[in-house]
């Protein structure tokens, strides 16, 4: 217990320090974006005034366009000029062209004036200004708004004041949300339970529409940034024909993530939130984790409801600008629900029930959480709604593994009874037969729908940048290098796309067919050559979820996958387990113990629920 209490400590001022530096990593995008927004402002303002300043004539007495060369080749333009004037008898000078100052190419108007000017300035420099009648001093040249150049300052303050101040207001929350937890802490250091304030009362609610804001944010910074650069790249007359099938494949990735922000909202206006009323607090490692769900009236789900617990460790991968955080799931186990514990007017409420394995590590605030989440397909917008749970160790946990006996689940009455069927539709695949002799699943092409869009997406994007890099002023090496992978993620997805299993095990033995289009031959396995069959972890994440594969390990310790890019574990496990079974072998024995001290016991609400959670 002292090793964790020092691990917390050690967690909490690291975070401390995280804030302090997102804080100060806002500072320059609130500044900058800020400046920017008064530019834009200043810019609209100034053209409004100007709209009643009087034409007065001028002469230029010099004129020039600007050119800038930038260290990536690109060119910008100022269109420069000084110029006199004479307003009721008085005469002034001034260099103003517009209300623009800086050199830029947006457009081609800083380009088209500059040459406009210098052929004025060659024909006698003959020429109108117009003049502040309240300050003869101010005078412009040209009292265009240039709304292409307002609109692309707007978006950027917009974007970077969003980011910087979104930022501010994340470390100012974080800071109170850190100052909450320490006082909690030190207040009572031996549960971390009651360190956090939505724990207290044992009714979590559910974070979805945290989730939603977060990807709303998300998308529309994609797009305030990635839509200009297609539009600008588009307007470009000196553009390369390559170019636009770049950068355009980014406001592309905008308009999915729109997309998806628009249904996670629709979601959550059609459900609104929902609670979990956990049994007990906290949940209890090498026991139960229990309590009931309530959700929304009216739920009608087409297939049940899919409860899953997972156990989830956050972990930082790359360094520099590529540290991205990666949630890998240590554990996860799910309940197909037939029915709900009650439904009336008012809600629906769900029965949880789970085992938390004692191997699995307790909730952290730095980098481990178990995460309950419950689906239900229904005629529109699917029902979802997940919640952060408290699981620890305490008195009441055991290494000793529940006994498996339908009398001793609680929710065996409610679940709705897993067939091959079901099994085989988690995996994308389709059962084709099942009886005594043999069990055949067929997983077609392009079977892990999700993955095999994302896979694809990626390739044609990185193939675009490969030819991109080819036609650029960039060194040889890097379009063969980059070239070097693309070909690997090409193979990639192509192979998800093109390629299908199917898979055959009975008491005889296992038969998988694995065909690229229509080339392939079966493989067969004797059920006596079989020494084990395995669900395990594929190497591929995508988010949270940990993709499996199902493994069969001969006698001559050869292995060889049977099936690959699994998104359910439960499924996988299942599939490997009946494969066991009908081969003969036992099921897996249970995992050695290991030995843990006690923790503090678990606390109790007062709150009824039903009696068969208690």
């Amino acid at each position: 217990m002292a090793k964790n209490k020092s691990r917390a400590k050690n967690s909490a001022a690291t975070r401390a320090i995280g804030v302090g530096c997102l804080g100060l990593f806002a500072l320059p995008f609130a500044a900058g974006g800020t400046f920017v927004l008064y530019l834009a402002i200043a810019q609209a303002w100034n053209w409004q005034a100007a709209r009643s300043w009087v034409e007065q004539p001028a002469t230029l007495l010099a004129a020039k366009l600007d050119v800038r060369h930038g260290d990536d080749g690109g060119r910008s333009y100022k269109a420069t000029a000084r110029y006199e004037y004479r307003y009721q008898g008085l005469r002034y000078e001034s260099e103003r062209v517009g209300f623009s100052e800086m050199a830029d190419n947006i457009g081609p108007y800083q380009e088209r004036r500059g040459r406009e000017l210098e052929k004025l300035l060659a024909a006698g420099g003959a020429t109108v200004c117009y003049v502040d009648p309240n300050d003869p001093a101010k005078s412009v040249l040209f009292r265009d708004l240039r709304p292409e150049l307002v609109a692309f300052k707007s978006v950027f303050a917009a974007s970077f004041c969003l980011v910087g101040y979104g930022l501010l207001f994340g470390a100012w929350y974080a800071a109170r949300k850190q100052k909450r937890e320490a006082e909690a802490r030190a207040a009572q250091p031996d549960e971390p339970w009651r360190w956090r304030e939505e724990w207290l009362g044992g009714r979590i609610e559910s974070s979805s529409h945290h989730k939603a804001i977060g990807v709303t944010v998300f998308a529309v910074l994609w797009n305030l940034i990635s839509w200009p650069a297609i539009i600008g790249v588009l307007l470009k007359e000196d553009r390369e024909w390559w170019l636009p099938l770049i950068v355009g494949i980014f406001p592309l990735v905008g308009t999915a993530m729109a997309i998806y922000a628009v249904k996670l909202w629709r979601g959550y206006w059609r459900w609104g939130r929902s609670e979990f009323e956990m049994a007990a607090i906290p949940g209890v490692l090498g026991g139960s984790v229990a309590g009931v769900i309530h959700g929304p009236p009216a739920i009608e789900p087409i297939d049940g409801f899919r409860v899953t617990l997972s156990c989830i460790r956050r972990v930082e991968e790359g360094s520099g600008d590529n540290r991205r955080t990666v949630d890998r799931v240590l554990w996860s186990d799910e309940r197909l629900l037939a029915r709900p514990l009650a439904a009336d007017a008012a809600e629906t409420v769900l029965p949880v029930q789970f085992h938390a394995p004692y191997q699995q590590p307790p909730t952290n605030l730095e980098d481990v959480l178990w995460k309950l989440t419950v689906h239900a397909k229904t005629k529109g917008v699917d029902y979802d709604a997940e919640f952060e749970v408290p699981v620890f160790e305490t008195a009441d946990s055991s290494p000793d593994e529940p006994a498996a006996s339908d009398a001793a689940d609680p929710l065996a009455a409610y679940e709705l009874p897993q067939t091959t069927a079901m099994m085989a539709e988690r995996m994308g695949a389709r059962l084709e037969y099942e009886g005594p002799d043999e069990t055949s699943l067929y997983f077609p092409m392009a079977h892990n729908r999700g993955m095999t869009a994302g896979l694809t997406l990626f390739a044609i994007m990185w193939t675009c940048i490969c030819v991109g890099l080819f036609y650029s002023d960039a060194p040889r090496v890097f379009p063969w290098v980059f070239s070097a992978f693309g070909a690997l993620i090409d193979w990639a997805a192509l192979a998800l796309l093109f390629s299908s299993t199917r898979l055959k095990f009975g008491p005889r033995g296992v038969t998988k067919h694995r065909r690229w289009l229509v080339f392939g031959q079966p493989r067969e396995i004797a059920a006596d050559e079989v020494a084990a069959v395995r669900a395990e972890f594929s190497g591929t994440t995508s988010g949270s979820t940990r993709y499996q594969r199902v493994v069969l390990r001969t006698n001559s310790r050869e292995t060889i996958r049977l099936v690959n890019n699994i998104a359910s574990q439960p499924a996988a496990k299942k599939l490997a387990s009946m494969i066991r079974a009908a081969v003969g072998l036992p099921d897996d024995a249970t995992e050695g113990k290991v030995r843990r001290s006690r923790g503090h016991g678990a606390v109790s609400l007062e709150s009824s629920l039903p009696d068969e959670l208690n």
